[in-house]
């Protein structure tokens, strides 16, 4: 994984991958977790393809390696990617512990943070979030 994702060298898991047109040409997003041995962090991050089958491309750098002030415990972890059919917004949520989402800018690899957001459903929620519409 060194190779391929600078960023984190081991654990990567729990992925989500979406497919969206940019500038008239698909392009397919992979989000997983990543974690750096060095530092122990567990981070989010992103790699872009022009085929479902790759090969992916990793931006170089965690897309989620903060928290929101008032989240104390948990981890940045199980990423999930979902797009409005109605107004082509696409959101990424995220979180243990909590449940963190923001809008992602038109790129699919970077966030609108004025968006970032807290929506733990209540204090049992662990992880995993999914969106269907």
């Amino acid at each position: 994984m060194r190779e391929d994702v600078c960023w984190a060298n081991i654990n990567a898991w729990a992925p989500c991958i979406i497919e969206k047109e940019i500038n008239g040409a698909y392009k397919y997003f992979f989000y997983f977790c990543g974690r750096n041995n060095d530092t122990n962090n567990q981070n989010i991050g992103v790699t872009v393809a022009d085929n479902p089958e790759g090969p992916y491309v990793d931006s170089g750098k965690p897309l989620i390696d903060w928290r929101v002030e008032e989240i104390k415990g948990g981890q940045e972890i199980d990423p999930d990617v979902f797009t409005d059919p109605k107004t082509g917004k696409s959101y990424l949520y995220w979180g243990n512990g909590y449940m963190a989402g923001a809008e992602l800018n038109d790129d699919m690899t970077s966030q609108k943070m004025e968006t970032s957001t807290i929506m733990t459903p209540d204090k049992t929620y662990r992880e995993g979030a999914h969106v269907l519409f």
